[in-house]
């Protein structure tokens, strides 16, 4: 069913069903803990998924379905828990032995719970009766994948360029200061695969003695290609990706499969890019303070 996502500021984005002219049960979701959804004026999806503030969600219940979801019960092992949660099989045994995840002995072997079947959602930390607006969110737009600035408050998060097979991002480097992680630049530039997620798990910061860690399900996107850059992607145009940092601008050539990307093209202006657009064949620049700058064929 059609329907247009509306950027809400400091909030999660609205949906307004283009066939219905109705508004979807709506929720501000924002959260003042570790890891929980924070909106921003940041939206951007496709026909399946949308990314607010970073954090990957589904537009439908069934966009979790394809990367089989773990059961609150499922055991792993600490190999398979470690492949999930994207860390080394180390840090597993370190969290089994401080007693931040729970574990049972079963045949000689340590098995890791999946996942905490508790009260805890992307939308509060304690839930008792959610509003309507909260019980839609959860249901229908499932939060698939956490971006790692998302910490008590928001640092700098990726700002993906989506099509239906693939995000293009540029990766954020942030420095903790005080609650809220800063950004001090990129340091590459990725492609990820959104046609084929996997199950996965990202454990956050929890509470108690020992610190039990929460373990929220998410999924695993495959890496299709990395380029070392400090620049900033900002839009995708035919077969390049367009960047900035500052004082110039540069074209990326998305590669076909089993290929390397690589710059074609930069130009230097004055400032720093904060906005790109294309069209009539044209590259259109705005920087942080106001010019505009165009470039076309020669």
């Amino acid at each position: 069913m059609p329907s247009n996502a509306r950027q809400c500021h400091s909030a999660l984005p609205a949906f307004f069903d283009c066939n219905s002219g109705q508004l979807s049960p709506y929720t501000s979701g924002w959260g003042g803990r570790v890891a929980l959804a924070k909106g921003c004026w940041y939206v951007c999806g496709t026909s399946r998924y949308f990314f607010q503030s970073g954090d990957l969600y589904g537009l439908t219940p069934s966009a979790a379905s394809a990367a089989k979801m773990p059961r609150p019960d499922e055991l792993l092992s600490k190999e398979d828990f470690a492949k999930r949660a994207n860390v080394t099989v180390q840090t597993v045994q370190r969290w089994v032995e401080a007693g931040n995840v729970e574990s049972v002995q079963r045949d000689g072997k340590t098995l890791v719970r999946s996942h905490k079947a508790d009260n805890i959602t992307y939308l509060s930390w304690w839930t008792g009766s959610p509003r309507s607006g909260e019980k839609h969110a959860l249901h229908v737009h499932p939060r698939l994948q956490i971006d790692s600035a998302n910490a008590k408050e928001l640092g700098e998060f990726r700002e993906p360029v989506v099509t239906e097979q693939a995000a293009y991002f540029s990766s954020p480097i942030n420095k903790p200061r005080g609650y809220r992680p800063a950004g001090v630049g990129y340091d590459s530039v990725t492609a990820w695969d959104l046609a084929d997620p996997k199950c996965g798990v990202t454990c956050t910061s929890g509470w108690g003695t020992p610190m039990r860690l929460v373990q929220w399900k998410t999924v695993n996107l495959d890496r299709i290609w990395a380029l070392a850059s400090n620049l900033k992607v900002h839009i995708k145009a035919g077969s390049r990706l367009y960047a900035g940092n500052r004082d110039t601008v540069a074209a990326i050539d998305i590669p076909s499969q089993g290929g390397s990307p690589k710059v074609s093209w930069n130009a230097q202006i004055r400032g720093t890019p904060s906005r790109m657009l294309a069209a009539d064949g044209k590259l259109f620049v705005v920087t942080r303070k106001g010019s505009i700058y165009a470039f076309g064929p020669k």
